[in-house]
């Protein structure tokens, strides 16, 4: 058995994803809105710092704060990054994102076109199971992304062989309930043998994604958000077709 053809990663991806639209478009909704609010939020905690700070008439708005900053004496520019409004922000989104990134994966999985899996997960499931994922997330982020950087800074492709090897860890989290460092080796496991296989496929699947949210984005006001809910989930749901594809090749743990 080997790999499908990426004309069937396309059509499985998006026909599992049609399959979960309610749940994931709800959940990638939420961060979405989510996240532009924390943002608002926490830039008005800086701009209410400058405001503090800056000289008297001085021109203070969220497109002109980085000439501003420039103009303040070291001291008064920490007083103003140092904003707790704007750090807390931070955080809120990080955390948001974690639980964005799980939530779409158990939304994604199970679904209906691999009923060998389970039955599809309902909203209020989701969203408690991605608090859970949060930390494991985190653990498998890091890790990936010290591994991909090192490998980056050695000769650049040792970079792009480990960010592929390891491509899966995060979804193994979910399809085979791994902890966060032995899906690192489940990945490389299924990964092995099959490596070029599925650098095409995901560099082709980021390609299309990447074009198509670039032409939605051109879309006023809604652009951004249309291509944030379902474009987004469209490249985790192909990651997972080619994993299921992987799986079914090497067989699953």
């Amino acid at each position: 058995m080997s790999l499908i053809g990426i004309g069937d990663v396309f059509s499985r991806g998006l026909s599992v994803l049609i399959s979960r639209i309610t749940p994931v478009a709800g959940v990638r909704l939420v961060v979405v809105l989510a996240t532009l609010a924390l943002s608002s939020w926490g830039l008005s905690g800086l701009m209410d710092n400058l405001r503090a700070v800056a000289t008297e008439g001085a021109p203070v708005s969220p497109e002109t704060l980085g000439d501003v900053l420039n103009t303040l004496p070291r001291e008064q520019m920490v007083d103003v990054v140092l904003s707790l409004k704007f750090w807390l922000s931070v955080f809120l989104n990080l955390a948001l994102f974690l639980w964005g990134q799980g939530a779409v994966y158990l939304a994604l999985y199970p679904h209906p076109n691999n009923p060998s899996a389970g039955e599809p997960r309902a909203l209020p499931a989701i969203a408690l199971g991605a608090i859970g994922l949060i930390l494991p997330l985190t653990l498998v982020n890091i890790f990936y992304g010290v591994l991909v950087l090192i490998g980056t800074v050695l000769l650049v492709i040792p970079g792009i062989w480990l960010a592929v090897k390891y491509s899966f860890a995060p979804l193994l989290l979910v399809t085979e309930d791994a902890s966060a460092f032995s899906s690192f080796g489940r990945s490389s496991d299924l990964v092995k043998g099959c490596w070029w296989g599925v650098f095409i496929r995901l560099v082709l699947v980021g390609l299309a994604t990447l074009i198509a949210s670039v032409l939605v984005g051109l879309i006023p006001v809604i652009g951004r958000v249309i291509a944030g809910v379902l474009l987004a989930p469209f490249l985790n749901s192909c990651q997972l077709v080619i994993l299921e594809n992987l799986q079914e090749i090497k067989g699953k743990a």
